[in-house]
């Protein structure tokens, strides 16, 4: 890659860039875009909501699948990532049926394009059983 700068009152950048690495530059601008749609607002983590699981994927390494409702901040099933494995063994691994239980924890919403779309469980309180 070349990058030559002009400086006459005005910056100018002329790049000139095979097609790998045009390409290459093409995935990273829409990367760095799909990361500036997502918002994490620390404004927007809740303490001790209960969280009770919608659905939940049996392998423990699975990133994905998991799906959970907490009520009192949206009452629809949104996707769940764990801030740490320990919180997802936790729940996830739980002695009693966890897709029957309620899980009372500290979340975080992830708004994709202004929308909720993600609960983000940062930390496990405590957890009960429920028929």
């Amino acid at each position: 890659m070349i990058i030559q700068t002009v400086i006459n009152g005005n910056v100018e950048y002329i790049i000139n860039l095979n097609s790998n690495d045009a390409n290459a530059v093409q995935n990273k601008i829409k990367q760095e875009i799909t990361d500036l749609k997502i918002e994490e607002v620390l404004k927007d983590t809740y303490e001790r909501v209960a969280l009770r699981l919608f659905q939940a994927r049996s392998n423990i390494k699975s990133n994905t699948g998991n799906k959970g409702i907490i009520e009192e901040l949206d009452g629809k099933p949104l996707n769940i990532i764990f801030d740490n494995d320990e919180t997802k063994e936790l729940i996830l691994q739980a002695e009693i049926n966890p897709l029957k239980s309620i899980f009372i924890v500290d979340a975080m919403i992830i708004n994709v394009d202004k929308k909720p779309t993600i609960y983000k469980i940062l930390k496990l309180h405590e957890s009960f059983e429920i028929e």
